[in-house]
């Protein structure tokens, strides 16, 4: 089969969804045979391998490329060291979130980075949160901040109450 074939295909069912109302899934079906319209010519397999082999290059695939913007590593890299290397040290911290904050050059995708990287970068974590806007990733990190801040003043608070008891 090749792609002129299989778009074929796709947009009798596109057809079929679109009767039978689910509208939604009409759309994907009319965007997937949009998508892989561009060649034809191409068999589904030498398609299939062609995007395989673009995917594991980081090529562009054509369409088929994310619509995100690319994030500016180095600024993610920039404000997150800054926020950690903070530590519960609030003088420090307000300096670098308010930095973050007023930086123009810092987008939402941007921000959203930063924000999963302070979380999980002192604990090794993996964790991968989302956020809806700029202003909620800024909320996490500083909520974050507020977390960290307020566990080290409580072990320092347990830690002299054992020393004191001890004694």
């Amino acid at each position: 089969m090749n792609v002129r074939e299989l778009q074929d295909v796709l947009l009798k069912l596109e057809g079929v969804y679109a009767s039978a109302g689910a509208t939604k899934q009409a759309g994907s079906i009319a965007m997937l045979a949009k998508t892989i319209g561009g060649r034809p010519e191409l068999s589904v397999d030498e398609l299939i391998s062609e995007i395989r082999l673009k995917l594991s290059v980081g090529g562009p695939v054509g369409t088929l490329v994310s619509k995100e913007p690319a994030l500016n590593a180095a600024i993610v890299a920039d404000y997150s060291e800054r926020l950690v290397l903070a530590g519960t040290d609030r003088t420090q911290f307000d300096h670098a979130f308010t930095a973050l904050k007023n930086d123009i050059n810092v987008k939402s995708n941007e921000c959203f980075a930063i924000a999963n990287r302070y979380k999980n970068q002192p604990i090794n974590g993996s964790f991968l949160f989302t956020f809806s806007s700029k202003r909620e990733a800024l909320e996490f990190i500083f909520d974050t901040y507020i977390g960290r801040a307020q566990a080290e003043s409580k072990a320092g608070i347990i830690d002299r109450i054992t020393n004191w008891a001890t004694r």
